[in-house]
């Protein structure tokens, strides 16, 4: 039997979180008096940038473990912070709060497809591995959101050093997986998920997404892909 994984992104592509970046910088700026009037349309134009995967060329393995990783990141939410006019020891206690949010399982969402779509898969003979720029908790996450029985395995950026699309994560994430004969990329950004794909020699397919991208295939919801994997064998 061949070998044959299906590569999956995690947010925006089996989760939705509402923006989830934006959102839990906001919750930690109006946790106290001091961001009482902010709102979170004023707080998400801070957070479009200043992820390790903003920089994909970056070897950021000297962020591996959670506390380097979260302190590099509590830099750029010490900043936000104090672009809102909050004094130095507010936006230290607003650095050091955001991560408790977005480590908040209440604030993901499994779309209405995810599960039937990752069984359906697994039973058309395909094993589903994640892959995924995002922070060293993930995979505690994944079991948090129950979608641990579903998978088997996982690459995160966050543990491995590098980030979509760079060829390295991609490289890593197919050894991981057991180096598969048939290996396919969904996700729903066009660069990191399908850009970084292909070039990694993988199908791609783009979700929930209807933007201009070379995907071999495009898909609005996450059941349309079993029809689409007949295509692909």
């Amino acid at each position: 039997m061949e070998n044959k994984v299906l590569f999956w992104d995690f947010d925006g592509t089996l989760v939705y979180c509402h923006h989830l970046w934006s959102s839990s910088m906001w919750r930690a700026l109006t946790d106290g008096p001091t961001g009482e009037n902010i709102t979170l349309e004023e707080v998400r134009p801070y957070m479009q940038k200043g992820y390790p995967w903003d920089l994909p060329d970056l070897d950021s393995s000297s962020l591996s473990t959670p506390e380097l990783w979260w302190r590099f990141m509590e830099k750029h939410f010490y900043s936000v912070a104090r672009s809102f006019g909050l004094p130095e020891e507010a936006s230290v206690r607003v650095s050091r709060s955001v991560r408790k949010y977005i480590l908040t399982p209440h604030f993901y969402h499994l779309f209405p497809d995810t599960i039937f779509v990752l069984k359906e898969c697994h039973h058309l003979g395909w094993k589903n591995h994640l892959l995924s720029n995002n922070y060293p908790e993930l995979p505690a996450m994944v079991e948090k959101l129950g979608l641990s029985p579903y998978l088997d395995g996982m690459t995160v950026s966050a543990l491995v050093g590098r980030e979509k699309p760079h060829p390295d994560l991609f490289s890593i994430a197919r050894q991981e997986s057991g180096s598969p004969e048939i290996a396919v990329m969904i996700g729903d950004n066009p660069k990191a998920d399908v850009e970084g794909g292909k070039a990694a020699g993988m199908k791609t397919i783009l979700v929930h997404r209807d933007l201009p991208s070379q995907a071999d295939a495009v898909c609005s919801s996450l059941s349309e892909i079993p029809a689409v994997l007949q295509e692909f064998d």
